[in-house]
């Protein structure tokens, strides 16, 4: 597992999941990436590198655990297809470093918010990866519960051939910067919690599957 320091959390480098380089992409901006960047790296056990100067993973994860890159820095040594750890990156395809780090990503996961505009603007996103990488994850982000069963078929047909993991709308991501703890061991920790997300921990947790499972 790559590490970015050694402030982890006690036995956290026997208890993380293989995810490999996991890039989180949308050049448009507004599909909440930085929070599935994070709920990612709390689901998995690792560490963050990000190209935004003004993240907030730093406020989720504490800044041990995050590494922002600077303005000219590419991609750090020894990082690899196989080395477990999140990219939240920032920015367009016309930048080589984000384009180098979608090359190498073992998963580049798109955030999409589905309505019409939107979806517009995330198919030409995906066609353009389609140029660096087969190895797209889209994820349709802030759905609402009773839009979901109309929006899903419509998305995996617009984007057939990619696989598709919605995730609800829920006050757990706003909460996460607050309350500095990942999706996970909060259920364990509040049994009302594991109530209250309940859906939002079965997709959570099919997303992260799929993660693994993909080498």
């Amino acid at each position: 597992m790559y590490e970015l320091s050694n402030e982890h959390g006690v036995g956290m480098e026997e208890d993380y999941r293989s995810i490999g380089l996991t890039v989180v992409w949308n050049g448009k901006g507004g599909a909440g990436k930085s929070s599935l960047a994070a709920l990612i790296a709390f689901e998995a056990n690792v560490d963050c590198v990000t190209n935004d100067p003004l993240t907030p993973l730093h406020i989720a994860l504490g800044n041990g655990r995050v590494k922002t890159l600077a303005p000219t820095e590419g991609i750090p040594k020894g990082i690899s297809k196989n080395t477990d750890l999140v990219v939240d990156l920032g920015g367009f395809l016309a930048d080589r470093r984000i384009a180098d780090f979608i090359k190498l990503a073992r998963h580049v996961l798109v955030p999409i918010i589905a309505d019409t505009p939107n979806l517009n603007a995330s198919f030409v996103t995906v066609k353009e990866l389609r140029n660096l990488t087969e190895n797209v994850v889209l994820l349709p982000n802030r759905l609402k519960v009773a839009d979901s069963e109309a929006l899903l078929p419509v998305l995996k047909s617009r984007f057939s051939g990619f696989p598709v993991f919605p995730i609800r709308e829920s006050a757990f991501f706003p909460n996460l910067f607050r309350d500095k703890i990942g999706l996970g061991e909060l259920v364990v920790k509040d049994k009302l919690a594991a109530h209250t997300y309940r859906e939002l921990l079965k997709q959570v947790g099919n997303l992260m599957d799929h993660l693994e499972r993909q080498h």
